[in-house]
């Protein structure tokens, strides 16, 4: 029932199993599997009810992207006017969206 423990074999499989773990974190790390992507930027001066972050962006029903952020202008941009006036551009609403560039 009790057996020696084969040390070479778990000393191989310890070492194998290093070497594979550090190659994967080299190879992901190099962004390898990333793709880029080319980011643009629209306004809104009406609701955007229904988009959401993630939301596909269709051309001719094709998908070419995806929404990655929505934000208020005033969020993102520095607008900066006199206190006592509202810029007309606060109530705009960026929507940022990514194409994939192959």
């Amino acid at each position: 029932m009790s057996e020696k423990a084969n040390y070479f074999k778990i000393g191989l499989f310890f070492i194998i199993s290093v070497i594979l773990i550090v190659t994967a974190v080299i190879i992901w790390g190099a962004g390898l599997f990333t793709k880029d992507k080319i980011y643009f930027e629209t306004y809104f001066d009406s609701p955007v009810t229904g988009l959401n972050v993630g939301a596909s962006i269709q051309v001719m029903g094709v998908k070419i992207g995806q929404v990655e952020s929505i934000d208020f202008v005033s969020a993102v941009y520095d607008i900066s006017t006199d206190p006592t006036k509202v810029s007309r551009y606060e109530r705009y609403i960026r929507v940022l969206g990514s194409i994939s560039a192959e």
